[in-house]
Parts: structure tokens; C-alpha cells; sequence
């Protein structure tokens, strides 16, 4: 169990990471975007 545990966690680590990044770089994007609007 624990060593399935140690398998999963490094996973949703990388998961969460990517979520993070690609919402960064969607958010940075539509400020670009809203400022030349402007």
C-alpha cells in the first residue's frame, strides 16, 4: 500500500504542477490580450 502510495504521489505532483503552469500561461495570455485592447 505504501509503496503504491510512493508511486502515485510523485504523479499527482507532476499533474498538479502542469495544472498550475497551463493556468499561469492562460492568465498571462489574457492580460497580454486585454492590454493591447486597450
Amino acid at each position: 500500500m505504501q509503496k503504491m502510495f510512493e508511486q502515485a504521489l510523485p504523479f499527482s505532483v507532476v499533474v498538479i504542477t502542469l495544472l498550475g503552469f497551463l493556468f499561469i500561461t492562460l492568465f498571462l495570455f489574457y492580460l497580454v490580450k486585454k492590454f493591447k485592447d486597450k
